[in-house]
């Protein structure tokens, strides 16, 4: 009866480790909250997101919480920060 105690405390130990490890990677994988679109007329603008190029507009791009500087720029035009 001590063996299969102890067989079982293992399992236990072993369950509450994988729940923890899944529960963080839940945590970490979640940095994205939101999204933003953004176009611009004429179409095919660069954008920049925090000095990042992400591509041409039109575009959504997943952005994560807090404050972010975005910067469209296209040939013969003003750039545009925001």
């Amino acid at each position: 009866m001590k063996h299969r105690a102890g067989g079982i405390l293992i399992v236990l130990m072993l369950t509450a480790i994988l729940l923890l490890l899944v529960s963080t990677t839940v945590v970490f994988t979640q940095e994205y909250t939101g999204y933003i679109y953004v176009e611009s007329e004429p179409s095919g603008a660069d954008v920049y997101l925090d000095e990042d190029h992400e591509g041409t507009t039109p575009i959504e791009l997943p952005v994560s919480p807090g404050e972010h500087e975005i910067k469209c720029a296209k040939s013969g035009y003003y750039d545009y920060y925001r």
